[in-house]
């Protein structure tokens, strides 16, 4: 199992701005240092104030602030995790992905989404009733880019005659695509016109019983892991095909209790048919964020990367 570590905004910059490209090279390339398989960032481009306000959180645009960190850093994969595809012209996404992509020299990884955040839809100027329809748009319109043959490509919001793209991603046929999202349909796209899934677990109780989809347990996951086998099956797809979520458990202290709880988790999960976990690490100060990582480097990456 592979590890893919979550670099939040709020611990890159906190108050200081101005600080955000040192902190974020040094966590980035104590990351790598760690042996940590990929380092991702998350994607709101204009978030509703209030929703920030209640536990919301702001981002970095991620194929920009990936395209720095791979000027740094030599074999550790780009993550978006995720980039909502709705809110964005596919061309233009699909330029941005290569040129990552090319400038890493092959490192990225493709995180996408439709969203949930109908005022962010509104103030982006896309129709959120569309976002589905929008994200497979766009899945399509995208890889018809990458081929490096002229597109012909009549979309909801554009019309592609007679255009081709240069370069095509050092990634072939293009770089992996892992669709985010637990739901039925999330999970069908996942299976039909992907790479990878990204799902995510919501805690036990009151917050998992409102979401019909929610995964609160292993168990709960390896039922959907099977069905996207299922889905894949039925598409007549086949090979490779990766399953990422976010680790439940909380890494809160440098301790073997902790680790142990970490791995055990993850050992489960790989049984389920998980091939990546995600993770974040707390600190405030880059010091301790580096003495996280350096510790979780040493003490569990080890026996996660035996799974």
């Amino acid at each position: 199992m592979k590890a893919t570590y979550n670099m939040t905004l709020e611990q890159l910059v906190v108050d200081r701005a101005d600080l955000a490209s040192d902190k974020m090279r040094t966590v980035a390339t104590a990351a790598e240092a760690a042996g940590f398989d990929a380092c991702n960032l998350t994607d709101h481009p204009f978030p509703d104030a209030t929703w920030l306000k209640d536990g919301g959180h702001n981002a970095f645009d991620p194929l920009a602030a990936l395209c720095f960190v791979a000027g740094f850093t030599t074999h550790i994969r780009l993550h978006t995790n995720i980039i909502v595809l709705p809110y964005r012209n596919p061309f233009l996404t699909a330029k941005e992905a290569t040129t990552l992509d090319v400038l890493s020299k092959g490192r990225l990884i493709l995180g996408i989404g439709v969203g949930y955040q109908e005022t962010e839809y509104d103030a982006l100027g896309v129709d959120f009733k569309k976002r589905g329809k929008l994200t497979d748009e766009a899945l399509d319109a995208m890889k018809a880019a990458w081929s490096g043959e002229v597109v012909q490509f009549d979309g909801i919001n554009f019309g592609a005659a007679n255009n081709i793209q240069f370069p095509s991603p050092l990634q072939k046929p293009h770089p992996p695509i892992w669709c985010g999202g637990n739901g039925e349909i999330a999970m069908r796209r996942a299976a039909q016109r992907c790479d990878g899934w990204t799902p995510f677990f919501l805690p036990p109780g009151p917050v998992g019983d409102r979401h019909p989809d929610a995964i609160t347990t292993v168990a709960d996951l390896k039922v959907k892991v099977e069905r996207i086998g299922e889905l894949r099956e039925a598409a007549g797809r086949s090979g490779p095909f990766d399953v990422s979520p976010m680790s439940p458990v909380r890494v809160s202290a440098r301790t073997k209790e902790v680790a142990d709880a970490f791995i055990a988790n993850a050992a489960d999960m790989a049984e389920a048919g998980v091939t990546w976990v995600g993770l974040g690490l707390p600190g405030v100060e880059t010091s301790e964020m580096t003495e996280n990582i350096a510790w979780f480097g040493e003490e569990v990456l080890p026996q996660l990367h035996a799974f």
